[in-house]
C-alpha cells in the first residue's frame, strides 16, 4: 500500500509539473506571436493610414490600444509574480540550510509556485488572451475591409 501512495504522489506531481511547463511554454510562444501581430498591424496601419476615414482611424486606435493595454497589464502582473517568487527564493537560499532541509524547502516553494500559477495566472490569462486577440483582430479586419473598399471603390469607408 505504501508504494501505491508513493506512485500516486509521483503521478500527481508529474501531472502538476507537466501542466505548469505547458502553460509557461504557451505563454512564451503566444507573446512572440502577439508581438509579431502587433508589429505587422501597425505596419499595415501606417501604410494605409492616410487613406482611412477619421472614424476608421479612431476605431482602429481604440481597439489596438485596448488590446495592447490588456496585454501589457498582464505582462506587468506576471513580472510582479516573478519578482515575488525571486524574493521568496532568495529568502530560502539566505537561510543557509543543510541540504536535506533546503531540498524540502525548495519542494514546498516549487509546489507553491505551481499552485499560484494554476490558480491565479491561468484564470487571468484565460480572460486576457481572448480579449487581446478579439480587439486586435477586429482592428485588423477593419483595416482589411478598408483596404478592399479602397481597392474597389477608390475612396475610404466613412
Amino acid at each position: 500500500m505504501a508504494s501505491t501512495s508513493k506512485d500516486e504522489e509521483r503521478a500527481a506531481e508529474l501531472l502538476f509539473n507537466t501542466r505548469s511547463r505547458i502553460f509557461e511554454r504557451a505563454l512564451v510562444y503566444l507573446n512572440l506571436i502577439t508581438i509579431a501581430g502587433y508589429a505587422s498591424t501597425f505596419a499595415l496601419w501606417h501604410f494605409v493610414q492616410d487613406d482611412l476615414s477619421r472614424n476608421s482611424r479612431i476605431l482602429i486606435a481604440l481597439l489596438l490600444m485596448t488590446s495592447i493595454l490588456i496585454f501589457v497589464l498582464f505582462e506587468v502582473f506576471k513580472m510582479v509574480v516573478v519578482q515575488q517568487s525571486m524574493l521568496e527564493f532568495q529568502t530560502i537560499v539566505a537561510k543557509n540550510l543543510p541540504a536535506a532541509e533546503f531540498l524540502k524547502e525548495m519542494q514546498t516553494f516549487e509546489k507553491r509556485q505551481h499552485q499560484r500559477m494554476l490558480t491565479i495566472q491561468v484564470p487571468i490569462w484565460k480572460w486576457t488572451f481572448p480579449v487581446c486577440v478579439a480587439t486586435a483582430l477586429t482592428a485588423v479586419l477593419i483595416l482589411i475591409a478598408n483596404l478592399i473598399y479602397l481597392l474597389l471603390a477608390g475612396t475610404p469607408v466613412s
